[in-house]
């Protein structure tokens, strides 16, 4: 399995270490041998010295002893001053006393030196027999001649030996006993060591050697080197501690150890920054594919939608080169996508381009976008496309491309065409019938007037002229619908500004001395409202300057509209005699009042009466609600 990048470094770095410490544990390990070869070199070589002067020692010892059993048998024993022997004397081995001292001299050959046991006088002091048969005596019997070895000189050779602080020399006898120690210890004499391993395992094997090995009795590993005495039954040793000797060794040891961790942290670190850094590039990559694959299924999924869309679609940058079409720009330049891409129109052969378009297209480059229609005419046929044209802008604002969609609405453009012929012809029709139905209201109120003009009955000549105002009414509404550009509302403030100058002429109220105000909220009215409206306001006005003032009095009508709810408000008021005492539209209603309470309800209100000073009419009109109003309501 291949390791991820950001991995490779810890491998590397491992490896590295790793190598560093098998390096260094291979000069360890070399340097560790070569010390212990130095202090097995060392030791053996102290050993050897110290075998040699211990012999030369000896040797003299057995010289002088030679010295007393060569002189005459009747002198007295003499020893040299500066001799090692004391007390010599001969042993006599033939009065059956048997020990095993005797019995080593008696089972020894003539001439060779036997050393007895270490043992302590009365006093304290320590003591060693040597003795021996001469080789050549003279006289009569065998003699055999013992002394006391001054030990001195044997410890101060020993304390010589540079032993370092666990090291060790020792002058043993073969047969086990110690002699001399150093560093000494006088408690280690005591004993016999000849079951110790340098007696029963590495003497038998061979007189000189050197071992490594740890001391029973205090548990240190040392390193000894041990030799007879040439003929004499005597083993020096020497040892050194494995510790002193391998000192420089562990020292070596700690530094190469924090000198490999050093190394090993700073690779390690080294690894780590490195793997961080492979690590945010790898994201980086990952982010990259992962942004080109996402990249790559939004245009796939994005051609695949304006594929399928009926637009013609293209994307232009500021040199007006095509950088993306969808596939019905390319049937319309008869190209496949690849040809298309990266050139302009121009380059293309493509046919020049309308002027409405090449303006549109300047207009957007400048930053403003642009819905227009672009007609054309070719071999198949003619065509009007709906173009829209949105500039694209950077964070600081410049344009760095343009989006273009063209829709053909060819059939919607025909049919609109033929709506719009149709819409003016509808317009014509009904302005034609609103002046007809303006004119026939007019024909009908002239002829109302001349039937007044023969009659003679004022109450007659009365109801023709209330007859003739509510139809000029009618009239004024078709008039307005007429005149208005919709043909489907009129202004209710100039309705009824016209309405009121036409009923102040025909009532005579300026002569009398009546004024007419109104006020009247800015309204759209349609024609289902504005009759009932207009005739209300006709009923409510006619009354009130036929019953409000009396003859030469004059006053004020004021006519109020405003809006109160989702509808609109209806209030007139006079300063007139006013309603008598008791008066309800119920019970006291004129005519004229009860027609105006039919056209209140039919404005979807309720006309009430107020007796005070003058009177006071008011009522609601829903039926002016707001055409959202009204919607919600139904």
């Amino acid at each position: 399995m291949i390791l991820r990048p950001h991995l490779q470094p810890y491998v590397i770095a491992g490896v590295t270490c790793l190598t560093l410490m098998a390096s260094a544990a291979y000069d360890l390990y070399r340097e560790r041998a070569q010390a212990i070869q130095t202090a097995r070199g060392q030791t053996a070589a102290l050993a050897r010295l110290l075998g040699e002067t211990v012999h030369q020692l000896v040797r003299r010892a057995d010289v002088e002893l030679d010295e007393l059993a060569h002189g005459p048998p009747s002198a007295r024993p003499a020893l040299p001053v500066a001799g090692l022997l004391r007390a010599a004397q001969p042993v006599v081995l033939d009065n059956g006393r048997a020990d095993e001292w005797r019995t080593r001299l008696l089972q020894a050959g003539p001439g060779l030196l036997q050393v007895d046991r270490l043992r302590r006088d009365a006093d304290g002091s320590w003591r060693l027999t040597v003795g021996k048969f001469p080789a050549a005596q003279t006289g009569g019997g065998r003699t055999a001649w013992q002394a006391q070895l001054d030990l001195q000189p044997l410890q101060r050779l020993l304390d010589t030996a540079d032993t370092r602080n666990n090291g060790f020399a020792t002058l043993f006898t073969r047969d086990g006993w110690l002699l001399a120690t150093a560093p000494r210890n006088d408690a280690l004499s005591e004993r016999n060591w000849a079951d110790a391993p340098m007696f029963t395992q590495h003497l038998p094997r061979a007189p000189h050697g050197t071992v490594q090995q740890v001391v029973v009795r205090d548990g240190t590993e040392r390193l000894y080197s041990y030799r007879t005495l040439g003929n004499y039954p005597l083993v020096i040793s020497a040892g050194i501690s494995l510790t002193d000797a391998l000192a420089a060794w562990r020292q070596r040891l700690v530094w190469h150890g924090v000198l490999i961790a050093l190394v090993s942290a700073a690779f390690f670190a080294g690894a780590f920054g490195m793997s961080r850094t492979i690590g945010r590039r790898e994201q980086a990559q990952q982010a990259l594919v992962d942004a080109r694959h996402h990249a790559e299924r939004s245009e796939s999924f994005l051609r695949t939608i304006t594929d399928n869309l009926p637009l013609r679609i293209a994307y232009l940058d500021p040199s007006r080169r095509y950088r993306f079409v969808n596939l019905a720009q390319c049937r319309y330049l008869a190209l496949p996508r690849e040809r298309i891409l990266g050139r302009t129109s121009e380059e293309l052969g493509d046919r020049p381009a309308p002027p409405a378009l090449v303006l549109a297209i300047e207009r957007a480059l400048q930053g403003q976008a642009q819905n227009v229609e672009i007609e054309e005419t070719s071999a198949a046929g003619h065509r009007v496309w709906a173009t829209l044209l949105a500039p694209e802008r950077d964070e600081t604002g410049d344009i760095v491309g343009l989006y273009t969609a063209s829709l053909d609405v060819s059939e919607p453009f025909e049919q609109r065409r033929r709506l719009d012929a149709a819409l003016k012809e509808r317009e014509t029709l009904l302005r034609e019938v609103y002046h007809r139905v303006k004119n026939n209201l007019q024909v009908i109120q002239s002829l109302l007037r001349l039937q007044r003009r023969g009659l003679s009955d004022s109450a007659a000549q009365e109801a023709l002229d209330e007859s003739a105002s509510r139809v000029r009414a009618m009239a004024l509404v078709h008039e307005k619908l007429y005149q208005s550009a919709s043909l489907e509302a009129v202004s209710l403030p100039d309705y009824t500004h016209e309405l009121l100058q036409y009923l102040g002429e025909t009532t005579g109220a300026s002569d009398r001395g009546v004024r007419l105000h109104a006020d009247v909220v800015g309204f759209e009215a349609r024609i289902e409202a504005a009759i009932p409206y207009g005739l209300l306001v006709n009923e409510l006005i006619s009354n009130s300057l036929k019953h409000a003032f009396a003859a030469g009095s004059g006053g004020n009508v004021w006519l109020t509209v405003e809006r109160a709810g989702r509808g609109l408000r209806l209030a007139l008021r006079d300063d007139g005699a006013g309603f008598p005492r008791g008066f309800t539209l119920d019970a006291n209603a004129s005519m004229g009042l009860q027609l105006a309470c039919s056209l209140a309800a039919q404005l979807g209100g309720k006309l009430t009466v107020q007796v005070a000073d003058g009177a006071v009419l008011t009522t609601e009109m829903p039926a002016f609600a707001e055409p959202a109003a009204r919607e919600q309501e139904a």
